[in-house]
């Protein structure tokens, strides 16, 4: 009887082994380990992504956290991406446009591409530029007219000659100048600048002329010259070969009489934005 019972007991331990070792290789299938389990596996890592923390591809047990996006700012052209998985949140902010000006093309405030090509070139009127409102760069003229009083004293200021700026262009003649050709000091509609000189011969039109090309006529009121007495007729040639035509005929009469037989002369300039730019002349011995 007692072998009968042994019998029976060792069967149903094999029973139950049979039946307990497919469950184990089952869990061991399907990573189904418990803590215990999992300290024994030789783990296979899988790095941390912006997701998912650093996980064991055969147990599952995971080290640390995920490593989370890490967004670079969305520009102009893209959205807000992840640097490390590359994906996208939102939208591009797309360009801020600034509008075309004179000098430069259509440009984006926030990337600083450009678009198309500026608008056109300045038109300054008044001090600003008609287009774009800008304040017009300005230059100085200034300068100083001498002439030698005789060989004791030498070299004297000529007090009282007077300088003439013409803005070098067929439009001068347009314009009434009947007040710059008597050689009245001021500021002309024409662009004509015309002022006298102190004591000491300087003269100065300040921060006040416009870039562009120009003739300056320097006329002594301290001396003479002798080419009027000579011939008249090619004094006038000579005065409307330098500066006379930008004249209307009208105003070209009383440039003539009021330069009278002053010894006068010319020089053409080209002035650019901010410039500083002296002229000086001597006249020499006068005539008479």
């Amino acid at each position: 009887m007692k072998i009968i019972k042994k019998l029976t007991l060792l069967f149903a331990l094999t029973l139950l082994t049979v039946s307990i070792i497919p469950v184990l290789s089952s869990c061991k299938a399907n990573n189904q380990f418990t803590n215990d389990q999992s300290q024994t596996c030789e783990h296979q890592w899988i790095e941390a992504d912006c997701l998912y923390p650093k996980t064991c591809r055969i147990c599952s047990q995971t080290q640390g956290q995920s490593l989370g996006h890490q967004f670079n700012d969305a520009t102009c052209t893209e959205p807000k991406t992840c640097q490390s998985c590359n994906l996208v949140e939102g939208d591009a902010l797309g360009h801020s446009w600034a509008a075309a000006t004179c000098e430069k093309a259509k440009t984006c405030s926030v990337c600083a591409i450009t678009e198309g090509l500026p608008l056109t070139e300045h038109n300054y009127q008044n001090g600003k530029c008609v287009i774009c409102n800008q304040s017009e760069p300005l230059a100085r003229v200034y300068g100083q007219l001498t002439y030698q009083y005789n060989e004791f004293i030498g070299t004297r200021g000529d007090n009282g000659a007077t300088v003439m700026l013409i803005p070098y262009n067929d439009e001068v003649k347009n314009y009434d100048n009947h007040k710059a050709a008597m050689l009245l000091s001021g500021k002309y509609d024409s662009g004509i600048i015309v002022e006298e000189c102190d004591g000491y011969g300087n003269f100065d039109f300040g921060n006040s002329v416009s870039a562009g090309k120009y003739i300056l006529v320097a006329i002594s009121n301290e001396t003479t010259s002798g080419q009027r007495f000579d011939d008249e007729e090619f004094w006038k040639f000579l005065v409307d070969g330098a500066f006379g035509n930008l004249f209307s005929d009208k105003d070209r009469e009383s440039l003539y009489t009021f330069i009278g037989y002053s010894d006068w002369t010319f020089e053409i300039l080209t002035i650019e934005p901010n410039d500083d730019i002296r002229f000086t002349h001597d006249f020499g011995y006068t005539y008479i």
